[in-house]
């Protein structure tokens, strides 16, 4: 089966599956869809960690610290939804989880290790903020009346995104290395073509949702237009940036767990990115309604 097939199929199966946790059980704030969300923070981050060099993860328990870490803020933000504690706790742990990654170092007796200690506190508080700040705002969406609306167009948004790109990217996309066009040299199979593809895809979707729930949705065409800009450019800006830390380390993907796609990090940079700004344009335009 071809790459293209694959991604399309996982697309297929996991889309449906995703709108399943989205919708299921929304008099509880969405459970499964937080859940969802820490999980892929954690593994995630566990991914994202590997990219760091190994003298920053030797100690035993990197296989449970590092997980928790990427699902840490994310769950953190569940318990703002459910009204447990304000939204500021999300800073107030984050402050917290860095001061303990810093103190922990101080700990080490060993003099060869103490050349780990900068690499092992820039890969844990590393992967506490990406992915996990950035995932916490796929949870914070749960907040706002009609939560499942707002995370279904924000889901669509990104992934159609995603996969319009790549499909018309390959289908009218640079097909000599002389007729490349707008390429990044950090990910330099990135074409004009699958840009503006995505972007038609992301502008379809928030034109749909104003137009299908002008009460959540139903700013100016100008607000709408505006927010589907900065998605679809947040949205290819994370997979870009996921591309560059692959760079960085040398590696094709982040892992292999998903067939066709490479790792979950893989499939989670671009709403990873989009998230913080879909959430703050998707409350500007909250704000706006009720003036």
């Amino acid at each position: 089966m071809t790459n293209l097939a694959l991604r399309l199929l996982v697309f297929a199966i996991g889309l449906p599956l995703l709108g399943l946790a989205i919708f299921a059980l929304p008099g509880l704030e969405h459970p499964f869809f937080a859940l969802l969300v820490c999980v892929a923070a954690a593994l995630a981050a566990h991914e994202t960690a590997s990219f760091f060099s190994s003298g920053a993860l030797r100690y035993r328990g990197r296989r449970i610290v590092l997980p928790a870490l990427g699902a840490l803020l994310p769950a953190v933000a569940y318990g703002s939804v459910h009204g447990l504690w304000s939204a500021d706790a999300i800073l107030f742990v984050l402050v917290v989880a860095v001061a303990l990654v810093l103190t922990v170092q101080i700990l080490r007796r060993d003099k060869g290790e103490f050349l780990d200690i900068l690499p092992a506190v820039e890969s844990h508080v590393f992967v506490l903020i990406y992915p996990g700040l950035f995932a916490s705002y796929a949870v914070r969406m749960l907040e706002f009346p009609m939560a499942g609306r707002v995370v279904l167009v924000f889901v669509l948004a990104v992934y159609l995104n995603d996969s319009t790109a790549y499909v018309t990217g390959r289908l009218f996309g640079h097909r000599r290395p002389q007729d490349r066009e707008f390429v990044v040299p950090i990910s330099p199979n990135k074409s004009l073509a699958g840009f503006l593809g995505g972007m038609t895809a992301t502008f379809v979707v928030l034109f749909t949702a104003a137009h299908l729930w002008p009460d959540e949705f139903g700013g100016t065409p100008l607000e709408t237009g505006a927010i589907a800009v900065l998605i679809g450019t947040m949205a290819i800006v994370g997979d870009l940036v996921e591309s560059a830390l692959k760079r960085s380390a040398s590696i094709k993907d982040s892992g292999s767990l998903i067939p066709g796609r490479g790792g979950l990090l893989d499939s989670v940079d671009s709403p990873l990115f989009a998230a913080p700004i879909y959430y703050y344009a998707y409350e500007l335009l909250s704000m706006g309604r009720m003036v």
